[in-house]
Formats: C-alpha cells, structure tokens, sequence
C-alpha cells in the first residue's frame, strides 16, 4: 500500500501549501492519482486530455499508444502544477467516462526537512574539512582529509539531489493515466441482496443490442438499484 492518505474519487483533496490552502506554512505534500478512462470517442477524448494538460500548465513526462485489435489505449504519466491536481482530475472526467478514480497524498514534511539539516551539516563539515587539509603537514593526515572530503562531497550531492526530487514532486503532481477505446461504456453496478428478473416482449429478440441494454439501465437506475449511471 502507499504510504499517505487515501482518499477516494468522491473526497476533495486538500491544497497544497504553495496554493495559499489551509494547510500550514511549510508542509510537504505529495499528490499522486491513477485514473483509468473509457471512452467511444477516442480522437475527442485524447485531444480533450491534451489541451487540459497544456491549459494547466503541465506536460506529458511519458506517453504511449497501444493498437490492440480495432481498438486503442492511451497509457500516460502527466505532470501538472499542484494546484492544479483536482481540476486536472476533473476535466479528465469530463474528457472521458471515469472508470476508476484513486488519489494518494504524502507529507514529506519530515524527510524533507531531515535532509536539508543533515546537508547544512554537511556543508559545514566540508569547510572545516578544507581548512584542515589546508593546515595538514603530513602525508598521512592529506590522504585521511582527502578521504573524508571526497565522501562528504558524495553526500552533498545525494542530499541536494534528494531535496530537488522532492521539490519537483511537490510543486507538480503526478497523474497516472489509462485512456481505453471500447464499444460500449462500463455497465452500471448492480446493488448487492437483489435479485432481478426480465420479461421482455417478442419484438425484443430482434432489438438492437445497445439499445436492450440502455434500456436495462435506465429500468435499474429508475428503481434505484444501480449505484451509478453511465454516460
């Protein structure tokens, strides 16, 4: 499981510290979701993702196109603004019918402030470190200094290169997501502890298959046995 919080499709996320949100001056969150689409109109939905992303001020960190048979998936990796995160979340519903929605958010506060102590640190270690070479009279103390500032400069570049990923995760969310080509839109879920039974008139066996099961639907959502309705 991912560490954070996990919060449903129907729960808003709170804003990040850099958006002017609740949350208190210098707090580190991680948002990160994955999101799975469907849709009939491949062209339009892509295009639609497209322009939201570019609207946002995001982009693409990786995207690839998949033939499988007479239908394509989208399977991307977008990156976009924090603040950004939930309209992002909300125009790819409105881009395509939403199949599955899981959010995730992480405060990083602690490690990110762990590490940017632990490199001043090292820093300071470094300096002291040169001054002391710089005062070193014989070979053995040059060779033990020289080994020590070679291993707090390795340091360093771990902790720099530890806060800079982290800065990036937290100023831009990561939204993992599927866009499908398919023929017909997921089916409402039914309710559990219900059983159903059809009777159909005659003409129906020769009725198309899309409209016997728009009609199902409508009937189900009607008496209120599906949990939702499909676009």
């Amino acid at each position: 499981p991912r560490p954070g919080w996990a919060l449903d499709g129907g729960t808003d996320m709170p804003e990040p510290a850099e958006s002017g949100g609740g949350l208190p001056a210098g707090v580190k969150i991680i948002y990160t979701a994955d999101v799975d689409l469907e849709t009939k109109e491949f062209d339009q939905a892509s295009q639609a993702l497209d322009e939201a992303v570019k609207e946002l001020g995001g982009w693409f960190e990786s995207r690839s196109l998949y033939q499988g048979g007479s239908y394509r998936r989208l399977s991307c990796t977008i990156r976009v603004p924090a603040e950004q995160f939930e309209p992002l979340l909300e125009r790819a519903g409105e881009a395509a019918h939403m199949v599955s929605r899981d959010a995730y958010s992480e405060d990083v506060s602690e490690a990110y402030y762990d590490s940017e102590a632990r490199l001043t640190t090292q820093r300071t270690k470094l300096e002291r470190l040169q001054t002391l070479l710089a005062q070193a009279a014989t070979m053995e103390d040059i060779i033990a200094l020289e080994s020590a500032l070679s291993e707090t400069e390795l340091q360093i570049e771990y902790l720099t290169g530890s806060l800079r990923r982290y800065d990036s995760l937290v100023g831009y969310s990561t939204v993992n997501l599927q866009l499908r080509e398919v023929y017909r839109l997921a089916q409402p879920e039914l309710r559990q502890g219900y059983d159903v039974v059809l009777v159909a008139r005659s003409r129906s066996v020769s009725g198309p298959y899309t409209k016997l099961t728009a009609a199902f639907s409508r009937a189900c959502a009607q008496v209120g046995l599906t949990k939702e309705v499909s676009p």
